[in-house]
């Protein structure tokens, strides 16, 4: 038999040392190669599942970070101690009497001076409606300061803004949904101005009915006017906003006086605000909404 040529030997060669090189002594495969092997049927949840929980947690802290920014924007502006409850009214003045009537002249008595004509009676005096509330100041505070606490509410007084175009607060018939704080209005009362306040009730989903808000328009639009408000250059010194922290469903606050009802009547609305229009309690009576 022929040798096998050199270079079907080298080849030979070659073949056996690759045949080693991928089996141990035993036959079996290499070590490195049975480890890639095992590591891929034995990985951990982490291993597996790791990208995924990072992705939650980075979620999770997103969130936290929105509801403290939230919580942040939402703050509540003031703190009420207690709401204020109807307290009691100004007596009903009395009314000055009438004199009695003139005797009826005798035909056969001698012609004397005529007597004086009868006066006319006087009207019934109006009762003063609303009762004194606590004064509780005036100061002001930034718009951007720590929320103010009043012992009541609605108050008649207490700590305000003072911000050029909101506090005092434009006049204006304010919807449910325009957010308004006692820090704004107080100023307005400070100047003379009477508050219509309506509430939504605790729940927030109580607001007047069409009707109520019709009624309170008629209000807005149609109190008296005054010199005050002639100076101001506006129909009458009245503004209605919501105001939840109520213990009656309305309320009219002037500066140091309130009235709070739960039946609206407009005549009512319109004569306490002629009553307390820029009144002598207001300090600033006579301001406009600036």
């Amino acid at each position: 038999m022929a040798k096998p040529s050199r270079r079907e030997r080298d080849r030979i060669r070659t073949n056996e040392l690759d045949a080693r090189s991928s089996s141990n002594a035993s036959g079996s495969p290499r070590a490195g190669r049975r480890s890639r092997h095992a590591s891929s049927r034995q990985r951990t949840f982490v291993d597996r599942f790791g990208g995924m929980i990072l992705f939650g947690f980075a979620a999770l802290g997103l969130l936290a970070v929105g509801a403290l920014f939230l919580q942040s924007s939402t703050q509540t502006a003031y703190a009420c101690d207690t709401l204020l409850t109807p307290g009691p009214t100004d007596p009903i003045p009395t009314a000055t009497p009438a004199p009695p009537p003139s005797p009826t002249p005798d035909p056969s008595a001698t012609p004397g001076p005529s007597p004086a004509p009868t006066p006319a009676p006087e009207p019934a005096p109006t009762q003063r409606l609303g009762f004194v509330v606590s004064d509780l100041g005036r100061d002001h505070v930034r718009d951007n300061a720590e929320p103010v606490r009043y012992p009541y509410c609605p108050p008649g007084s207490g700590t305000h803004w003072s911000v050029a175009g909101k506090a005092p607060m434009p006049r204006a018939l304010y919807q449910p949904t325009d957010a308004v704080v006692p820090q704004q209005w107080i100023h307005n009362l400070e100047h003379g101005f009477v508050m219509v306040l309506y509430s939504c009730g605790a729940d927030g989903k109580s607001c007047p009915s069409d009707a109520e808000m019709a009624a309170l328009k008629q209000v807005y639009d149609n109190a008296p006017t005054t010199e005050g408000a002639t100076v101001c250059g506006v129909p009458n010194k009245v503004l209605v906003a919501r105001f939840d922290q109520i213990s009656t469903r309305f309320a009219f606050i002037a500066f140091d006086r309130a009235m709070l009802v739960d039946t609206l009547d407009p005549q009512q609305a319109m004569t306490f605000a002629e009553q307390w229009t820029d009144a002598p309690s207001a300090p600033e009576r006579g301001g406009c909404m600036s």
